[in-house]
Parts: structure tokens; sequence; C-alpha cells
């Protein structure tokens, strides 16, 4: 058969991505593109991964993304490959597959459009079930962004102008509204305190262009990670939909009805609104119908900010006890950033605690621990207090601090009916807290027979659906055995909520919802802002930055001592070859110990043997916050308090460091250095990783194996790479490593390679 025609076969989950065959009698040709029209890396990377093959005419690896194939093959088929990974059979005569091919998740597209790498795609899990619950999402993370949209243009609902300025959308600036100010303290630092109200236009006066760039601002993009200040931004965004009254009936039953056309019969949904009455109201009034009509019983958690001042979390907590006896609200999430410890909050837990266990026992704590890095604690901690307290425990993440111990401990409230484990393998993906399946701790948890459950923290927010959130729990270590145990808990779990549902509704005070007064305003306490040292700007015109974060606090104790010596060693020899009027040197937040204090000795070090020609300028900068108070650390010759949140650090920094066109050298650390990695990466900043020690450095130098450096000469001569027009002159390698010799105070071929 010799007719013409044009096949687009969309290779992902969420349709970035589409292979196209063209046919014409003479020939075939074949083309990687995005049906949207936008620029993905998915393109270029997934190019160098594919390969073709007709049998008898052609094959071809890599190249791309169009490939054009003469003659045109006739009563063979077309077979594609991914990474070796056969996804797609097409009959060339007739142009109809042979085989659906299975798409892309939404996990292999990040990983995917990092780069060409032989992670992913990933083999297809065996026996997979797709979940039953959505334990562990968010209110306003959980509706799609076409929907919130149509529901806001249907309501013609009035959105702020900060927003779409931020957003670089245009809109008629004749006779703008006015509207009460939302604070969305994330962002809190963008808005002036005196303003009571602000500025909106109705959504319907916005053009269709613009329409389509808030709604991919209200969601993560599927083909890339980003830090959890891209979390606030999408929050932020959907905020005058998801926050909005007026559309909360039709908000639930969006998301009811998503759940329905995916197989979910039960969620809980987190959400700070549900604490006012007004919002509870609204869900005892239209939720029976929303159930009765799709099958799915939707319940609350309510929000409890794990960053809130001591006096503020003492309120929550009331106003949560105030609004417990409604049969919707089935228990308590310790949300939010997650860069505090869990014992930080030691006292508040344990008045919830106590309080569940004499007043409400079927009500469940939930506490997001283990997300990060930060603070690998956090998860037994939480656990030891479920334990002491015999609560139901709920843990949403837990990718961190899992040693046998915490297992132990995990397995034993498992077998009390005390715990489950929720995990959220996109969401963490997304978020920069793991890089590849392996890193996810769900097999690790399932293998030492701890209740889990797969959840997706909010599908449309990260672009996942059941289906996905089950495949990359296949990816991630969920066998056959493993989907059975999940599948086990979940209905489990739905059958306590079904019995604790009804108790409470027999229970609940007629008049409960007509008892409940309106939340008084939050007030406004005021700030004592830590001072910053200025910094001559002709520092910032006329010198380029380095910035060298990592390790800091207990995350620098679990580095070898010979590796921080190394590390030390690599920024002394980096001050005897730089040129201090060319260069200044930038770094984060400092604790009592790390690289930014070594940092700051060995500048500290070099400029009490120099003359002032020859002296280093060294820039601490950190989070403007009242409970932070400045620390001028030893050799630090400024120190800027940024105006950013911490949540902003690592993007304000690297802000800093694209303006004046500077680069990095990241050794060690947590969350917060893997946040600067990514954000240097998408920048486009020169960076270096220091491979071989315990840390962020190291995790990233799996993803980026061209930025690693192993030694300290491995340091110097990497920095010379990225800038060697700041360095007085050029670290040869005999000179360097007779120079290591003497710092390490070692004999000759000590060196390190």
């Amino acid at each position: 058969m010799n007719e013409s025609y044009v096949l687009d076969y969309p290779l992902d989950e969420n349709g970035g991505i589409a292979l196209q065959i063209a046919a014409t009698p003479g020939g075939v040709t074949l083309q990687l593109h995005s049906p949207s029209g936008q620029e993905s890396p998915l393109v270029g990377n997934l190019s160098a991964l594919m390969s073709f093959e007709a049998k008898g005419y052609w094959r071809v690896n890599g190249g791309g993304p169009t490939w054009t194939f003469q003659p045109r093959p006739h009563g063979v088929p077309l077979v594609f490959k991914i990474n070796g990974q056969e996804f797609g059979r097409f009959d060339l005569d007739t142009g109809k597959v042979i085989n659906p091919p299975r798409k892309l998740t939404v996990f292999e597209t990040r990983i995917i459009g990092r780069g060409p790498q032989k992670e992913a795609p990933y083999p297809h899990p065996e026996g997979v079930l797709a979940p039953l619950t959505d334990l562990h999402t968010h209110l306003s993370a959980q509706v799609a962004g076409r929907d919130l949209i149509a529901l806001g243009l249907k309501a013609d609902t009035l959105y702020p102008t900060a927003a779409l300025d931020a957003l670089g959308i245009s809109y008629p600036t004749e006779n703008p509204a006015s509207i009460p100010k939302r604070v969305f303290l994330p962002l809190a630092h963008l808005q002036r305190k005196e303003d009571t109200e602000e500025r909106a236009v109705h959504l319907s006066c916005l053009a269709p262009e613009a329409l389509a760039t808030l709604e991919k601002a209200l969601s993560y993009a599927p083909d890339e990670q980003s830090s959890f200040e891209q979390a606030e931004k999408c929050y932020y965004f959907r905020e005058p939909f998801t926050k909005n009254l007026e559309l909360l009936p039709g908000v639930l039953r969006a998301i009811a009805e998503g759940y329905q056309r995916e197989g979910i019969a039960y969620a809980e949904l987190s959400s700070n609104a549900v604490l006012d009455p007004a919002w509870l109201k609204a869900i005892h009034e239209f939720l029976p119908q929303i159930e009765k009509d799709t099958g799915v019983a939707l319940r609350f958690l309510a929000g409890l900010p794990r960053n809130l001042s001591d006096g503020d979390s003492a309120v929550r907590i009331e106003q949560i006890k105030r609004i417990a006896p409604s049969p919707y609200v089935v228990g308590v999430d310790v949300l939010g950033y997650e860069t505090n410890k869990t014992s930080h909050m030691e006292r508040h837990l344990r008045d919830m605690a106590q309080w569940m266990r004499d007043e409400a026992p079927d009500m469940t704590l939930r506490i997001h621990a283990g997300e990060n890095s930060k603070n690998p604690a956090n998860v037994k901690e939480a656990l030891m207090l479920a334990k002491e307290y015999g609560i139901r425990l709920r843990i949403g993440h837990a990718l961190h601090g899992l040693d046998a111990e915490t297992l132990a401990l995990a397995r034993e409230l498992g077998e009390k009916n005390q715990l489950i484990i929720e995990s959220c393998p996109d969401s963490n993906l997304a978020c920069n807290h793991i890089d590849f399946a392996s890193d996810a701790s769900v097999g690790e948890f399932l293998e030492a027979r701890v209740p889990c459950v797969l959840s997706s923290d909010g599908a449309d927010f990260y672009r996942t659906s059941a289906r996905q959130t089950a495949l990359a729990g296949g990816f991630c270590g969920v066998g056959g055995e493993g989907f059975a145990a999940i599948r086990a808990t979940e209905e489990r779990h739905i059958g306590q909520q079904q019995e604790f549902f009804a108790r409470k509704a027999v229970a609940l005070p007629e008049n409960f919802l007509e008892t409940l007064t309106p939340l008084p305003p939050t007030p406004q306490t005021a700030e004592k802002k830590p001072e910053s040292d200025p910094v001559p700007q002709e520092l910032y015109d006329t010198r380029l930055p380095l910035l060298v974060a990592g390790a800091a606090g207990t995350s620098w104790d679990n580095i070898p001592s010979a590796d921080r010596k190394e590390a030390v060693i690599g920024l002394t020899l980096l001050l005897q070859y730089l040129d201090p009027q060319k260069i200044y040197f930038v770094t984060g937040r400092t604790k009592d110990r790390g690289i930014g204090i070594e940092l700051g000795k060995a500048v500290a070090g070099h400029n009490g043997a120099h003359g002032k020609d020859e002296q280093f300028a060294c820039v601490k900068m950190v989070s403007e916050s009242p409970d932070e108070p400045i620390v001028r650390d030893k050799g630090i010759s400024h120190t800027v308090a940024l105006k950013e949140p911490r949540v902003f650090l690592t993007d304000a920094i690297c802000g800093h460091m694209e303006k004046y066109r500077g680069a990095a050298l990241f050794i060690g650390g947590r969350l917060f250095t893997r946040n600067f990695i990514l954000d240097a990466q998408k920048r486009g900043i020169p960076y270096g990783l220091m491979d071989g020690m315990p840390g962020a450095s190291s995790e990233k130098t799996r993803v980026y194996p061209q930025n690693a450096f192993k030694s300290a000469i491995g340091m110097v001569e990497y920095a010379y790479s990225m800038m060697p027009e700041l360095f007085a002159h050029r670290p040869y390698p005999a000179s360097l490593k007779q120079e290591y010799e003497r710092l390490a105070g070692k004999g000759k071929g000590a060196a390190r390679g």
C-alpha cells in the first residue's frame, strides 16, 4: 500500500512529547516534537535515546529529532525503542499502531528532561495495582489548572494583578477592582504590610494566551525538577481559586469526579481553610451530594504549618480542636517546608497527641517528615511521639533518616495499626528531594513489613495521576507482593474511616455548625529585622563572585575527617592562586561548623598574612529572619540579610551569581545545597561538585558527572577550568602537587588525584 498519511502519537502521559510519522510513497519521515509548540528538553534528550528499525530496510540509533528514510518499507513493522526498551510498533503500510506502546510517566520525563540518562525509562513493573486511596494530597493542589480557570471564568472571578504581574501577563488597566489583600506568607516579603487591599481584574478580561500562561503556572513542569520554592509559587498562583469560597463547591466536585475516573474511592485532603467555619459549613452542605453522585468519599486533615511561631501554633491547635467534631475532619496535618526539626515543635505536638489520646482517639496525626535530608532525625522523633501517646500516626514522605532502629520502630507501630507511611514518588522527584527511583524508601518500608500507601501529593500540581503514581511506585521497588500489601492497607483504612465517620455523624451536636464563630483576623506581629553590613557596589562591579556552599552542622560532622581535611586544603590552595582584585567569595547561611566556617578561616588566615592589596572579600548572604540573628563569622567581610525568606534563599543567591557572572563550588551538604546545585544548573552558572563524600555534592554527581572533582587539587583545577581569568597565576600540576603536600604535611607522592 502506498497511501500517504501522517500519524502523531503522544509518547508521554502528559502529552508533552509526540512522535510524528509521515509516510509518502517514496519514504518515511519521523519527527519528535512538542505538540504544544513550546520548547521542551525532552525533544533533544529523547532523540539521543531513541532507535528505530524496519527489518531488512534500515536501522538507526540516536540522531534526530528528525529522521528521513528511503525507500518506504512494506510488509514489516516499524519498531522504536527508548534506551533499548521497546515502546511501540507501527504498521507502515496502514499507519496503524500494532501494539499500543506504553507512555512515559511524569517520573520518567523529569529524569529524561535533565539529560539523556541510562536510568530512564524504567522497565515496566509487574503486578501493578492502581491505588484505591489518595491519603496524602492537598485541597489546593489536587484539582486541574484547566478546571480552576474554567470555574473562575464561570464565576467571573477577580484575580490579583500582582500575581499577573509576576507572570508577565498583560491585562486591562482601566478601572481595576479592589479586593481585600490576601497574605501568602512565603511571598509576604513582596507585599507592603500597611496595605489592606490589592488590585484585581476579572478573569474574563484576560486573553486566551494569558489564560494559557496562567494555567501553566499552576503546576510543576512535567519535564524538569524544581526546588520547593516552585511549590510556593504554584500555591500562590492557585490561591485566588482554591481559597475562594464561592468556587469551593465546584472545586470539590471537580476533585471527586477526577478521582471517580481514576478509580479512587477515598481521599483525605489537607487544608488550612477547613478551620474557617464558613468553609466547614460549605463542606457539610455540598459534600453529601457530591459523594452520592461520584461514590468518592472526601475527608479533610486540618493544616498545622510547621514553621508557625509558638503563639500562632497554640492558637491554631485550639482552632483545630473546635472543628474536630465534624465527621469530615479526620485528622491534623503538620505541613510546610521541612526546614526545622520535629523536636522544635515538641510542646505543640505533645499537646496535640495528648488531646488525641484522651479525647479524639480516632483522629490521625500526619507529619511531613523526612521529605528532605536537612533534619534526618525527624522521622524517628515522630515515631517516638506516636509510641509514647499511643496515637494513630501517618508520616508523609519518610525518605531520609531510616536506620535499623527507625525501621524497627515503624514496624512495631504498624503491627499495632498505629502507622501508615505515605510515599509520594512523583512529588519527591519534582521537588528535588530524590534524583532516581533507587533513592525512594517505599520498597525498604515494605520489605520491613511497615504499612504503606502510594499518594499523589496533589495530582495536577505535580502532573501525575493514580496510574502514574502506581507505576512510579513500581519503579521505586514496589513489586507484586508490595502492591498487594498496599491494597490491604488501603482497604483496612477505608473500612476504619467509614466506621469513624458514622460514629462522629451520630455524635455530632445538632447545632454544631451554628456554634462556630468566624475566625478572628491573624494578628500582625512586629518583626525585628537583622542588620546587614553595607557592601560597596564597587565590589560587585569590579570583581566576580565565587560561591562556596555545602555541609554545615551535623552534615559536616558526618563527613569523614580525611575528606573534611581535603576540602579545607582545597580552599586554602585556591586562595594561593586566585587574584583577590578580580574575585570575591560568597557563602550562605553558616552554622558553628562547616564549609562556610572553614572558608572564613581560610580567608582570615590568608588576609592576615598578606598586605592590603591582597585581601580577599567574603560576603555571607542569609535570609532576613527575625528569629535568626546575624552572626558575623571569622573571615567574613560583609554579611547581607536578603529580604527573601529561607525557602527562597538559594534562588536569591543564585540570582546574584547569575547577575554578576559568577561560578560555584559545592562540597557535601543537604537540602539547601541540592537546591543550590539545581538552581545553578538551570541558570547556566558554572559549578563544580566535590565527589566521594556523603552529601548533596556527591549525590548530584550521579546526575551531572561532568561537574565532578574528587580532591583538593581537583578543586583548584576545576575552578581554573571554570574561570581562568580570575587566577593570579596558573596552577601547574607540579607546583600544585608540591604545595598540596606541604599543606597536607605528607611526604612525596601523597597527593590524591
